[in-house]
């Protein structure tokens, strides 16, 4: 591929045309997420903070079960494609 035709991609992807500046935003991105997670934590009462001997843990087994939905459930786990594969079928 062009180096030249990296900034304009990217652009249209609303990606950062430098990988460092790309990874920043994500990391970013991904901090901000594990804060309000971590802040949320306290007050869901499906999740609780257990200690292992590795150290604190986080407990979902409140949580009920949600069944696959039938479609997934039909599939022949062979023949699931990828989602690449699925845009082209």
């Amino acid at each position: 591929m062009s180096e030249r035709l990296l900034p304009a991609g990217s652009k249209s992807l609303a990606r950062a045309a430098s990988a460092d500046e790309e990874l920043g935003r994500l990391s970013r991105q991904l901090d901000l997420a594990f804060r309000e997670t971590a802040e949320r934590v306290p007050v869901n009462s499906a999740v609780t903070i257990i200690t292992t001997p590795n150290g604190p843990d986080l407990s979902v087994e409140r949580l009920e079960k949600i069944d696959e939905p039938p479609s997934l459930v039909a599939a022949p786990r062979g023949e699931r494609c990828a989602p690449s594969q699925a845009r082209s079928a």
